[in-house]
């Protein structure tokens, strides 16, 4: 057992809010709510650390995009171009997430990034026509090879349908032993209708 005094003790961060100077951050209103302003004075992130957005792919001549961006795949076409299938309907929608996670910030063009420090790796895995479950597999499969220490996504299947378990083995996988064996962050939105 062990008694001490519960002392209240004012705290503050160690520096000061960092604005960039991104042409569209004004209307990055969501930034402001998660008061990344602040968070951004703390630190930027860490060159070491890897998101990989899983989704329709990336522009890859993206000017927020492209100094950021390390190798990715297509688990689609099979091979290693991540690049969006323009024909499609919301082919930029992997661009619009990869920009959010960890698009050049204070560069004077486009999109704050919420990492702006952060390396980005891009998975094309969404398209028009139905795809194999193994696809999915594929692309965790990437983030744990990669080492990822967040994996984005930002989609869901077009109906409601359970888990496969080889699927969610997967997703686990990267859960529990990505990060370098400490487990990366697995993120799936939650939709925009509620």
């Amino acid at each position: 057992r062990e008694a001490a005094p519960n002392l209240y003790l004012p705290r503050h961060t160690t520096s000061l809010p960092f604005t960039p100077n991104d042409p569209q951050f004004p209307g990055q209103w969501f930034f402001e709510n998660l008061h990344m302003e602040d968070a951004w004075g703390i630190t930027l992130g860490d060159t070491k650390t890897t998101i990989v957005v899983i989704d329709t792919g990336c522009d890859l001549t993206h000017p927020d995009l492209a100094p950021k961006l390390d190798p990715g795949i297509d688990v689609v076409d099979g091979d290693s171009d991540p690049s969006p299938d323009q024909s499609m309907s919301g082919s930029e929608h992997g661009t619009a997430c990869a920009g959010l996670a960890g698009a050049a910030t204070n560069n004077g063009v486009g999109v704050a990034g919420a990492c702006p420090a952060c390396r980005l790796r891009c998975v094309r895995l969404i398209t028009d026509a139905a795809i194999p479950i193994a696809d999915d597999i594929a692309a965790f499969a990437f983030a744990l090879q990669v080492d990822a220490a967040v994996v984005s996504n930002s989609w869901g299947f077009s109906e409601p349908t359970p888990v496969p378990q080889m699927l969610a083995d997967a997703i686990t996988n990267v859960f529990d032993i990505g990060a370098g064996g400490k487990g990366a962050l697995v993120l799936f939105a939650m939709g925009n209708d509620d």
